[in-house]
């Protein structure tokens, strides 16, 4: 809300709607790589073999 508010501020003092919209976009999809990123290192770390999802674990026939 407050990336949102400010952006919505700054066009409304420059005119200038799209750059500030753009910019706002950016930033979001920014900050939300870095967090994909961070948590997905974050469960490959903290992975444990055996549950769901693990790299390790292969299927065995008959189990």
């Amino acid at each position: 809300m407050e990336l949102t508010g400010r952006a919505r501020a700054m066009q409304e003092f420059s005119f200038h709607v799209f750059e500030a919209f753009a910019a706002a976009t950016l930033i979001y999809l920014l900050v939300n790589l870095c967090v994909v990123l961070a948590m997905r290192k974050l469960e490959n770390h903290l992975r444990l073999p055996g549950f769901i999802g693990s790299a390790s674990q292969t299927p065995q026939a008959g189990h």
